[in-house]
């Protein structure tokens, strides 16, 4: 870390570095927490470098947060939402004022205020934590009503296209660098047999039954803070996959994230089970606040968000697996085998139980 003095010097930044620290649990980036000494108060902040493996347009990325966290500034401030600092991310400008440093190697890095008094947690403990950050997700959106969907670059080109991750996944399998096909044979088989849930979101928005919108599409737990004295869900984070998409990403992948007891890492799939509770209380505080912005065919198609984000994230553990790890961070050999087993188990909870899971849906829509 002896660079982060160098790059913090290129940011708006005042007072005294004191520290500096890898921070989060994050895949993808490099992020540490920043501690300063500012005229004796102490001042926290948020240093990310962007990984331009995944995100092959720094810039794009760069601009869809910065439009948006000034879109949401500027919005929560005129219409008088309390607290607003806590609830959008504050990005720090360069010495030139803009969003990012660009360093000699062409990195790309950006500085957040740090929200205080906030926590995350990567697995839900109790419904009301899935009440509060499924309520801040939708309040997020809410927010972005308003700001042109066209304005937003679509910075991971079918990022959640099913589709074409399908076709990914059956390439890795034929070319097989890694020599790794043989051993994972059912969860092979798994895949191939669901191949037709690939076409159903797709083929909705290209009959144009859905709209494209500005959405979030990484809406796991860990990406909303929590006030950590009251539990109120507070700030969205995480922008960088913001793009124009559909709710229904959005919607399941909450369901993908919150209903499990235990992380996507969990080797034990026997662990892998939907909590109920967890999936009513992410629908009441989801919908309470977004079902008058949804379209029939978004009702309808709620549910099969879940199963939609819940394979998409199978079959992508599974494609980096049979790839080489190239895309995840790992741990062990076996990492992305490990989490795409596990999404394959809760896939398979949800058919399940998907009738139970219906009716919450509907109940609340009805609320």
């Amino acid at each position: 870390m002896s660079h982060i003095p160098h790059i913090i010097q290129q940011f708006q930044l005042y007072g005294d570095l004191q520290s500096a620290k890898s921070w989060g649990g994050g895949h993808i980036n490099d992020t540490y927490l920043l501690l300063f000494n500012q005229a004796g108060i102490e001042v926290k902040y948020i240093l990310q470098k962007l990984n331009q493996t995944v995100f092959t347009n720094p810039e794009a990325v760069t601009n869809n947060i910065s439009l948006v966290c000034n879109h949401l500034a500027n919005k929560w401030r005129l219409t008088g939402v309390k607290d607003t600092s806590r609830r959008y991310l504050g990005l720090i400008p360069t010495l030139d004022g803009h969003a990012a440093f660009i360093d000699e190697d062409q990195e790309y890095w950006r500085v957040f205020l740090y929200i205080e008094k906030s926590i995350a947690f990567d697995v839900v403990q109790k419904p009301e934590q899935a009440f509060q950050a499924a309520r801040a997700f939708a309040r997020f959106q809410l927010g972005l009503e308003g700001l042109c969907v066209e304005e937003v670059s679509d910075t991971i080109p079918n990022f959640h296209h099913l589709g074409k991750r399908f076709d990914s996944f059956k390439k890795a399998l034929e070319v097989d660098i890694q020599n790794r096909k043989t051993g994972v044979q059912p969860e092979i088989d798994f895949v191939l047999v669901r191949e037709s849930l690939s076409r159903r979101i797709q083929s909705a928005i290209e009959l144009g039954e859905i709209p494209m919108r500005i959405v979030h599409n990484d809406t796991k737990l860990s990406n909303v803070l929590l006030d950590a004295d009251t539990g109120e869900g507070l700030c969205v984070i995480d922008l960088d996959t913001l793009m124009p998409g559909t709710l229904l990403y959005d919607f399941g992948d909450m369901v993908r994230t919150f209903s499990s007891p235990v992380s996507e890492d969990e080797a034990d799939v026997t662990k892998v089970q939907l909590q109920m509770d967890i999936i009513e209380a992410l629908c009441q505080g989801y919908l309470s606040e977004i079902k008058a912005l949804l379209v029939p065919q978004e009702r309808k198609m709620l549910l099969t968000g879940a199963f939609h984000m819940t394979f998409i994230m199978g079959i992508r553990f599974l494609t980096d697996y049979l790839q080489g790890d190239v895309y995840y961070k790992t741990k062990y050999p076996a990492h992305n085998l490990v989490r795409a087993r596990n999404q394959f188990a809760l896939l398979k909870s949800l058919e399940e139980q998907q009738l139970a899971i219906q009716q919450i849906i509907d109940r609340c829509l009805q609320a």
